[in-house]
């Protein structure tokens, strides 16, 4: 009974949430009310939900936030003397202290600020190469499909016919061409 109910409550969120995403491109408000709703209901079923999906809506109205259209965003860093003493301790050899950075959104509906806290950040020379990406970016990519099967071809074609300036040269020598084989007005005359 519990597991079912685990299910339920997944399955109103997640529709909720989906709602919400999909309302936002026809009405403002309608998507808010959705994310309200989902916000209320992950409440009312003690839900503690992970901090990608608290900050991506605003808590006080629900609106989904986009940045550049529902919210505008600024990064601050906590000081700027921590940033040049991290700055300083690189070019020392030394490990540099990590720097706190806030997230600070302005909900262009409410007009409210709102700053998350981001993970410690710390600025290296060098970035290693053999980090292991997240395990959602290691997607496995299937047969290529049709438009991938031409656009290999459209870029060998390209590559043959020589970009640009190749097709130009081209069209210069068949118009001198042309032009040989036409008949002019001094053919006519004796």
């Amino acid at each position: 009974m519990i597991d079912q109910t685990n299910a339920n409550c997944s399955t109103e969120l997640s529709h909720f949430w989906y709602l919400s995403h999909t309302a936002l491109l026809s009405s403002f408000e309608l998507s808010a009310y959705f994310m309200s709703v989902f916000h209320e209901r992950a409440r009312h079923y003690e839900v503690t939900l992970p901090d990608v999906l608290t900050t991506s809506a605003c808590p006080s109205c629900g609106t989904v936030w986009v940045p550049g259209w529902t919210c505008s965003i600024r990064l601050q860093r906590s000081s700027a003397k921590r940033y040049w003493r991290q700055k300083k301790a690189i070019r020392a050899k030394q490990p540099p202290p990590q720097l706190n950075y806030w997230v600070q959104y302005c909900c262009q509906r409410c007009h409210r600020i709102f700053r998350f806290q981001r993970e410690k950040h710390v600025i290296s020379k060098l970035q290693c190469s053999n980090e292991s990406s997240p395990s959602f970016l290691n997607v496995s990519k299937g047969p290529k499909t049709r438009a991938e099967q031409n656009m290999a071809s459209r870029r060998r074609k390209k590559l043959r016919l020589g970009g640009l300036q190749g097709m130009l040269d081209r069209m210069i020598q068949e118009d001198a061409s042309r032009k040989e084989k036409e008949l002019s007005l001094d053919d006519f005359m004796l």
